[in-house]
């Protein structure tokens, strides 16, 4: 709103500034200027599309509301929240070529990652920089502690005790491997920070959504719509999806680069976005796991189908 108020509300003015404010001039608007090869964008736009509905910010809202149909309007909200955040990010990225500008935003910062602190000076001053930085700051410490705090109760729970030690494990033992778990964490945070400092982050928004799109959705498409689904199919799909996820990401552009890159050397795999081929990798993984290792309990798949399409509870069992 700030970005629409300074120029009066007229949206026509805003896209002429951003015209003047970057090199592209009147192809600023054009296609092709981020991604020049049409797979390359089939596979970003196939991401953004899939990986949405396996993200965690919608998936969690399965669990946190009472019944059927409180579950449908929990995920058109948190949809819709969403949605506009999407159309935020693009009006701030259009105030920045406008109000900022290219040649000064590359001065300020190569990577371009501060480009919402400049934006919110030139708009607001210290004040609203300030106000901008606050909400930055606690907004990255809240999400930062929910995941480590996720991923250590995940390890001491799921994978120490019930994998690694059958159950055999105290509360002192499970902290113990907890407060490991986070210090692990936590170390391997700072250096992929340390190592991407130099690095545009937003690309870590497009492997959110691979990996969402390659682990996650294939096991919640596949658990509604196909009877045959097994638990090994599902642990399966999940790895093999978020594997090949992190391991494309590792061998691509974004890390394997001959002069900028982490590592210094031509890319195995040419796609900055490689989800063209990480998706179908965790369909692949978990149909092949439910064939190999089908369930061995029995399971009224009509009743849960009915159930998960329309909310009406004829009895089903827990799967």
């Amino acid at each position: 709103m700030i970005v629409f108020s300074f120029y009066e509300w007229n949206l026509v003015a805003l896209i002429e500034e951003v015209k003047l404010g970057t090199p592209l001039g009147d192809q600023f608007f054009l296609p092709g200027h981020l991604l020049e090869s049409p797979i390359e964008m089939l596979s970003l736009y196939i991401a953004l599309l899939l990986g949405t509905a396996g993200l965690p910010h919608i998936l969690i809202r399965f669990y946190t509301v009472k019944n059927a149909k409180e579950v449908r309007k929990s995920v058109l909200t948190a949809s819709g929240i969403i949605g506009l955040f999407y159309i935020m990010t693009l009006t701030l990225g259009l105030g920045t070529a406008a109000v900022i500008g290219y040649d000064t935003l590359i001065a300020q910062d190569s990577t371009g990652n501060l480009a919402a602190p400049l934006l919110a000076k030139a708009l607001g001053g210290d004040f609203l920089l300030a106000f901008i930085s606050a909400i930055a700051f606690t907004t990255v410490v809240a999400v930062v502690a929910g995941l480590v705090i996720s991923a250590t109760t995940a390890f001491s729970h799921d994978i120490y005790h019930h994998i690694i030690k059958k159950g055999n494990t105290s509360e002192k033992e499970q902290l113990r491997a907890a407060q490991i778990s986070a210090f692990a964490i936590g170390l391997i945070s700072t250096l992929f920070a340390l190592g991407l400092k130099n690095v545009n982050v937003t690309f870590l928004v497009s492997l959110t959504f691979i990996i969402a799109a390659s682990s996650n959705l294939p096991v919640l498409l596949l658990t509604i719509y196909w009877r045959k689904f097994s638990k090994a199919g599902a642990v399966i799909g999940m790895m093999l999806g978020l594997v090949a996820s992190v391991l494309l990401l590792i061998l691509g552009p974004h890390i394997m680069h001959p002069e900028n890159g982490i590592i210094s050397a031509e890319p195995i795999i040419p796609l900055y976005n490689p989800g063209i081929i990480t998706i179908p990798i965790g369909f692949i993984g978990a149909i092949l796991g439910s064939y190999m290792f089908p369930n061995n309990t029995s399971f009224d798949f009509d009743a849960f189908y009915m159930k998960a399409q329309t909310g009406i509870d004829v009895g089903s069992q827990e799967r």
